[in-house]
């Protein structure tokens, strides 16, 4: 979840500064439903689903009623969120001296969409608030880079033993 669309739509910012926050989201909310369908029934709580959709909807419904002071808070609470969802991969990277089957590819697209993202929202908005949690993710998707070059080797050779 991310309150980057309801911030900018707050904001009045132009499409193009978020657009591709709204087509992420739906991936991920097409993701959760496959999840949700693919559960095994024995598994599957209908109950807990229906729970996670009304509390999406709720917050989502809180965002788009805050109060204008509390609206810069929404990007800062973006970058909460991309940090609390990469740190423990860099920490695990880190303490195994490995990357195991991270894709350098999807990394470095991370990296350069953040790049660009955050030379689109200078460049339409100059809404700082906004450049610095994509700078927050771009500079974690960094670390990840650097981590996949530094233990490339150490992930090859652990890659090859696993399969052996």
């Amino acid at each position: 979840f991310t309150p980057g669309p309801i911030y900018n739509t707050l904001q009045g910012h132009p499409f193009m500064t978020y657009g591709e926050q709204l087509i992420v989201l739906g991936e991920n909310m097409f993701i959760v439903l496959l999840m949700w369908f693919l559960t095994p029934r024995d598994k599957f709580s209908p109950g807990r689903a229906l729970l996670s959709a009304l509390a999406f909807a709720a917050i989502s419904a809180g965002l788009f009623n805050a109060p204008a002071w509390a609206w810069p808070m929404m990007p800062i609470l973006g970058a909460l969120f991309a940090t609390v969802g990469r740190i423990p991969q860099v920490i695990q990277n880190h303490a195994s001296k490995s990357t195991g089957t991270l894709s350098v590819i999807t990394f470095f697209l991370q990296f350069a969409g953040g790049a660009a993202r955050i030379f689109t929202t200078l460049h339409e908005t100059g809404d700082m608030s906004m450049v610095a949690g994509q700078a927050v993710g771009m500079s974690l998707s960094g670390i990840v880079l650097l981590q996949i070059a530094m233990y490339w080797e150490n992930s090859k050779r652990q890659l090859k033993q696993s399969t052996a």
